[in-house]
């Protein structure tokens, strides 16, 4: 019978692509992260002076032209032709920047590629601009957080501290937890930082200089550390220049770089109407998922729907509308079926980066609360992936009748009541049921074809030895076939 089960195991393995069964598969990298990550800073380096050199080119562009820089970003299953190109850069994973000598030309490239059913996506790396919400001087009216939005009964965070304590005896006693926010820097003098942060990197200027002189990342790191216990520290990515102007290569470069340090959560308060990028958005988000790390994206500020913008339209990104003090939903927050939750985003206090305090309003600052939220998820069960954290999150959000769509209201107080549910033996793709897809995904993670964080290891290893193997994968494919 084993034998049996082996080769029909076997067969379905070469019969179905990966695609079919829905599975979550990490891209190729490099075995030591240290390696991939010097080999990423090294193409921004060279990427910077890319631009350096042939910003001449764009100066009297049209600022709403999307191919103003004349370059490209590039992936292609082919072999990708740089002759018309002046210059260009390839990155670790493939991606290949291409700098032409005017946007025209980067556009008639754009065009060509388009027409190649071998190429993946050809994006103009777009200059786009982040936007405050609405700047206010409320006073801080709180108690034991800045911002209204973690109290009992918004987020419910202080009901989530009590769980995570109680598990783990002292606050002493938890994981750290190291989240990206990837914005204009951080002001790292500012008291409310010291202790909680670590190093990170400036994709403008390709150094290790972080300072933040325009005041989003800031704010937006603020709200993060103020919803989380002193386990969790933020990771400052400065790709937004300070006069407040960010490209779309540097920003995939530091959702690499991010996922590539293990961070748990990273903040993307970044929007842009670019549809060409999609593709590249929803690779870099999905190879993120799939190294550990939730995604989790600003909904937008101009009450329109949050799909017609990049990356918000990404599936697998947590996309975070914004509502008021009273549970409204804020009229100036874009909305839709991209939406997943909604946050605390309307009169926010937070950290400024002159050093001091302010009010602020916006879907940038709904969204670091919900990545606060899976910081401390993340905290009292480190076994939890991405998925199932954004799963959490949307199936108890709290429903206010919002009609704009999303799933709810963010609220974490009534998360983890009975602790985290047992999973079912063999489903490894973690969807409630047991059939042939959990085996051939467990084959795989036997057999080093797929990674072992694109599974629930506690539910795949179906002998308790602590390993995959594909004695495993035969279980699974028995009971999927009621054979055990």
């Amino acid at each position: 019978m084993k034998k049996t089960l082996a080769l029909v195991l076997a067969l379905i393995l070469i019969a179905l692509p990966v695609a079919s069964l829905g599975a979550t598969v990490r891209l190729e990298a490099p075995e030591n992260n240290v390696d991939m990550t010097e080999q990423l800073l090294a193409f921004s380096e060279r990427l910077g002076e890319m631009r350096a050199l042939y910003s001449r080119l764009n100066v009297k562009a049209d600022e709403g032209d999307v191919y103003a820089s004349a370059r490209l970003i590039v992936r292609s299953s082919g072999e990708i032709d740089t002759k018309a190109a002046i210059d260009h850069a390839v990155s670790p994973s493939g991606r290949v920047v291409l700098q032409y000598a005017s946007p025209a030309e980067a556009k008639a490239a754009a065009e060509r590629f388009a027409a190649d059913p071998k190429t993946t996506y050809a994006v103009p790396d777009v200059r786009s601009r982040v936007e405050f919400g609405a700047r206010g001087a409320a006073p801080f009216t709180g108690e034991s957080f800045n911002s209204w939005g973690y109290g009992d009964d918004q987020t419910g965070m202080s009901l989530l501290f009590d769980k995570v304590l109680a598990k783990y005896g002292s606050e002493e006693a938890l994981p750290e937890i190291v989240v990206a926010v990837c914005d204009s820097g951080l002001n790292a003098n500012h008291p409310f930082f010291a202790g909680r942060m670590v190093s990170g990197y400036n994709f403008v200027n390709n150094n290790n200089n972080t300072s933040d002189a325009f005041g989003h990342g800031t704010f937006c790191a603020g709200v993060v550390i103020d919803g989380v216990l002193s386990n969790v520290k933020v990771m400052p990515l400065k790709v937004v220049a300070d006069n407040g102007y960010f490209y779309v290569a540097d920003v995939v470069n530091a959702i690499e770089y991010a996922h590539q340090r293990g961070c748990a959560a990273m903040n993307l308060s970044l929007i842009e109407y670019n549809p060409a990028a999609n593709a590249l958005y929803y690779e870099a988000i999905n190879a993120a998922t799939d190294a550990g790390s939730v995604c989790c994206v600003a909904a937008g500020n101009w009450s329109q729907n949050a799909g017609s913008f990049t990356p918000q339209d990404v599936e697998r990104g947590l996309v975070v509308a914004a509502h008021d003090v009273n549970h409204n939903f804020w009229e100036y927050s874009n909305y839709g079926p991209a939406v997943d939750v909604t946050g605390p985003g309307v009169d926010i206090y937070s950290t400024t980066y002159t050093g001091g305090y302010s009010t602020d309003s916006g879907t940038s600052f709904a969204a670091p609360h919900a990545v606060a939220c899976c910081a401390m998820i993340k905290t009292y069960d480190p076994e939890l992936t991405p998925d199932e954290i954004m799963e959490l999150l949307k199936q108890n959000a709290v429903d206010d009748g919002y009609t704009q769509g999303g799933e709810g209201r963010l609220y974490v107080g009534s998360l983890f009541e009975g602790g985290v549910p047992a999973p079912i033996a063999g489903d490894a793709d973690g969807n409630g049921t047991v059939n042939v897809a959990d085996a051939l995904m467990t084959l795989r993670v036997a057999m080093g074809l797929l990674d072992a964080s694109s599974i629930n290891v506690n539910a795949a290893d179906m002998d308790g030895s602590g390993t995959i193997a594909v004695a495993d994968a035969l279980s699974i494919l028995r009971r999927a076939m009621q054979l055990a």
